[in-house]
């Protein structure tokens, strides 16, 4: 397991995170503050109620009346705690490095991360005194042992087998984040890898039955599989020695197989999923291997070749043939079509192809092998989700120009049935990458990897700044708050749990 300590700086001054941990109203002196009982363990109770609430009739920012000062932060209770801020999760169970309530109490540098302003915000008022060292131990502690309510409850920790969620790698920082549906908030950092560096882990599906997530690393030898009961890692298989560049995997249907694609090693894996072992591996040939789909039977795939103008097409037999998507000869040149990824329409009648390079979704016929409609999409589309609560296909545009100041990228919303792009969500995005359906609940998830955008947040010494995403109604196709839920580095893939 492998721990990136988070550099905090404060941007902006304080405009963004004085909102996330602080207040600006009076203190209250320590004789009028009321220790209620918020459903925390005594000693954090303590600690909380003495420097953020100060009870609800009193002076402190994060409770019911001074929330709306603090980002929305309210710790009057423990259940309010994790109902998180304007900007997201503030406690992570289990996880000391990424909760960002330890950076703003931490008062010593010597003991973890700090962030300005330090909590609990005095201002002139010298009566409320800064956290002590051992108070700060103590809250740190008990995030450690998972932030469990007096009675022992650890937040999110019920209904394991039915608990709806969605995972996301943080390629950056070596780390499979785990959102709960039900409070939009990250419940959980999976540590992940097996290497003292940095693996990028680069593409999460989960299996048809949501018993396990499986991760595919772009600069690692491993597929990994984590249990979405416990949020544990269950297994492992080397798949390389020293040059993989694993891409993107496909779970069979039942869940006992995947396929997963080597981009610069020509090769393609088929793994047992139930001991993680490898069934057989092809070499193709060809290089730049990324996407992948099949058939109903999973026993015909098809796998995109990222550069040039066709889809490599596997046969139950091994045998294989390259399907040309456009008119012209074949070619393995980039700046062609360059086909990013693939996905197969619910009834299997047809397959989606984001062209990165000619920015566009063609649509094919897997039987065929023949083009059936092209739509024009913004800048350099990316990844795909589909519904089948709405007949809408997403497409995450990863370098279009957005109508919104202050953000860079888009979503393309195409209707699967018609073939006509339904609409284009320019949303509080930068560089878009990785989305998701919870058709549960009737919302997308999408992933902005912020690589070249604004420096607010958290910078981090896994080399890069946060990401973070945002949530949309399906039906409405509206952002359903104003929330960036802040990631780690270079939120990539997302998928759900349960998808029916």
């Amino acid at each position: 397991m492998k721990i990136h300590i988070l550099k905090l700086v404060l941007l902006f001054g304080a405009v963004v995170f004085i909102g996330m941990l602080g207040c600006k109203h009076p203190i209250a002196s320590s004789t009028e503050i009321r220790l209620d009982d918020g459903h925390y363990p005594t000693e954090v109770n303590r600690i909380i109620m003495l420097h953020c609430t100060n009870g609800p009739t009193g002076g402190g920012c994060h409770n019911t009346v001074g929330a709306k000062n603090a980002a929305g932060l309210n710790l009057e209770t423990w259940e309010k705690a994790f109902e998180g801020s304007n900007h997201g999760s503030v406690i992570i169970p289990y996880d000391t490095t990424n909760s960002p309530l330890l950076y703003y109490i931490c008062p010593d540098s010597t003991l973890g991360p700090q962030a300005l302003p330090g909590m609990p915000y005095t201002g002139t008022n010298k009566s409320n005194t800064p956290i002590t060292a051992d108070e700060y131990k103590a809250i740190r502690n008990w995030i450690a042992q998972g932030a469990p309510d007096k009675d022992g409850n650890i937040p999110f920790g019920s209904n394991a087998d039915t608990r709806q969620k969605l995972y996301m790698t943080e390629q950056g920082s070596d780390v499979l984040s785990v959102i709960d549906a039900a409070s939009h908030l990250v419940m959980r950092n999976i540590n992940i890898g097996v290497s003292s560096s940095i693996e990028g882990p680069h593409f999460v599906q989960v299996s048809g039955d949501g018993r396990y997530a499986y991760m595919a690393f772009l600069h690692g030898d491993y597929i990994q599989k984590v249990d979405t009961r416990t949020d544990q890692v269950v297994g492992s298989v080397q798949v390389s020695n020293g040059d993989g560049n694993w891409n993107v995997l496909h779970v069979s249907p039942d869940g006992s197989q995947l396929l997963a694609s080597d981009f610069l090693g020509t090769r393609l894996t088929f793994i047992n999923t139930e001991d993680m072992s490898i069934a057989r591996t092809l070499r193709t040939g060809v290089a730049n291997l990324h996407g992948i789909t099949a058939t109903r039977g999973f026993d015909t795939f098809f796998v995109t070749v990222q550069y040039g103008n066709a889809v490599y097409k596997l046969y139950p037999d091994n045998s294989f043939k390259f399907v040309k998507i456009d008119n012209g000869p074949l070619t393995f040149s980039a700046q062609t079509r360059d086909p990013h990824e693939i996905l197969m329409a619910p009834d299997y009648s047809k397959y989606f192809l984001s062209c990165e390079a000619s920015n566009e979704i063609r649509v094919m016929d897997p039987r065929a092998d023949t083009l059936i409609a092209t739509i024009p999409v913004p800048t350099k589309p990316q990844e795909m989700a589909i519904s089948e609560v709405k007949p809408y296909l997403f497409v995450s545009c990863i370098e279009a120009n957005s109508t919104i100041p202050g953000a860079y990228g888009a979503v393309a919303v195409i209707n699967y049935n018609t073939l006509k792009l339904e609409k284009v969500i320019y949303g509080d995005f930068w560089q878009p990458h990785g989305v998701a359906i919870d058709d549960r609940n009737g919302l997308l998830y999408v992933g902005s990897t912020n690589q070249t955008g604004p420096s607010v947040g958290h910078n981090h010494t896994s080399g890069g700044k946060h990401g973070w995403y945002t949530i949309y109604d399906i039906g409405t196709l509206q952002a359903i708050n104003t929330i960036q839920y802040e990631t780690l580095v270079l939120p990539y893939s997302i998928d759900t749990r349960f998808k029916d």
